[in-house]
């Protein structure tokens, strides 16, 4: 084994292949610590994956201490584990960019919001028959939220299940077509990357249902987002690293629906390097080295779009038909699993119950999305309940 490790506490699910390419261009070697090592299936399985209580702050610590090597990088690209790296990097004197403490307000939903509608002079005070949002303050992976006809049913809601209201964020539901914009940033310039364009699922479930990239690009639609993404960042005084940060186009603007200080999550990271040629995984371990920072230049190539597949119901994972036949389509269709025959689906409606993901390629953003629109009609997911 090379004598220099870099440690991922976690990681994106898919692409660790791509992380690990990283390292290994490099010299280095890649170690992902993980709390479930088969969630990352199938493409990690080539990867030094260990498997690790990553919940337990101190069976992390001590998993890195009997490494047989030098550590010189530690990092993860996740909300839920994303601060406890930097704090441990702080700890053993790894490089970073952005201090834990920082990390802590940005993932505070709370404080975003209050500091965001402060600053860019936003007022929200909605009528109490319309529809509101009730979300974990600190949660991530739409998970846990909830959609409310009334601010009274929310408020009833709250009451019924007996929930501590300084864990919740109660916030107006806007109505719109969902984006996400990807950004980099350092020394407080931001570089705008790309626009996501998210299609979800029928209410009230927040499931995303495809994603297309980069949406819109060169366009003013494209500009305009891009401006507003970089007032959004400055107002909460982001100076570096990768940011995803989620909004809604209303019928009286872009309003803000989350910022997650990491890059892209699914298949949208390589789908930056394969429309773009600004490969994100570089830049990530760039970064966790202490690595100066080159230009990045984006030079557009066409377009991504996946779909991604669900369980419907809870129960065990007993086919995957149809991938077969995706090579006949046009778009240089695929299909990357997340879960392999025999999982276990344990609850349904949110991304822990994806099945996988269907994807292709075109020489527009739009385009690409009809091919994958096309192909996922021929993909038949079963799950046979208990």
């Amino acid at each position: 084994m090379n004598s220099k490790i870099i440690v991922a506490l976690e990681a994106m699910t898919v692409n660790l292949d791509l992380l690990d390419a990283a390292v290994r261009r490099r010299g280095h070697h890649l170690v992902v610590l993980a709390g479930e090592p088969s969630m990352y299936l199938p493409d990690g399985q080539e990867v030094d994956l260990r498997q690790c209580d990553t919940s337990n702050e101190a069976a992390v610590r001590a998993t890195i201490d009997e490494l047989s090597g030098e550590l010189i990088g530690l990092l993860s690209p996740t909300d839920t584990w994303g601060i406890q790296a930097v704090a441990l990097c702080e700890e053993l004197g790894l490089p970073h960019l952005t201090s834990s403490a920082k990390l802590e307000k940005l993932r505070d939903k709370q404080w975003v919001r209050r500091t965001t509608d402060t600053a860019l002079g936003r007022s929200h005070d909605r009528s109490p028959e319309s529809p509101h949002i009730l979300k974990p303050r600190k949660g991530t992976g739409s998970q846990n939220i909830e959609l409310f006809p009334s601010l009274g049913a929310l408020h009833e809601f709250i009451e019924n299940q007996g929930l501590n209201l300084d864990e919740w964020v109660i916030e107006p539901y806007f109505m719109g077509p969902v984006f996400s914009a990807e950004t980099y940033t350092r020394n407080g310039e931001t570089t705008l990357l790309g626009v996501t364009n998210r299609i979800m699922s029928p209410e009230p479930l927040f499931v995303e249902l495809v994603k297309t990239f980069p949406h819109l690009h060169g366009t003013p639609w494209e500009a305009d987002a891009g401006a507003w993404v970089r007032e959004v960042l400055r107002s909460v005084e982001f100076e570096d690293g990768f940011a995803h940060i989620e909004f809604c186009e209303t019928r009286n603007g872009l309003e803000l629906i989350e910022i997650n200080a990491r890059m892209p999550g699914a298949l949208i990271g390589p789908a930056i390097e394969q429309t773009t040629g600004i490969d994100i995984y570089d830049i990530l371990i760039a970064d966790a080295l202490g690595e100066e920072p080159t230009p990045i230049i984006r030079n557009i190539q066409g377009g991504h779009s996946h779909v991604s597949v669900y369980a419907e119901n809870v129960g065990t994972l007993t086919a995957i038909e149809g991938a077969e036949s995706l090579s006949d389509l046009p778009g240089d269709v695929g299909w990357l699993p997340a879960k392999a025959i025999g999982a276990r689906i344990t609850h349904v409606g949110d991304y822990k119950s994806r099945i996988g993901n269907i994807f292709a390629t075109a020489v527009e953003p739009s385009l690409a999305q009809d091919y994958v629109m096309a192909a996922s009609r021929l993909l038949k997911v079963t799950v046979s309940g208990d």
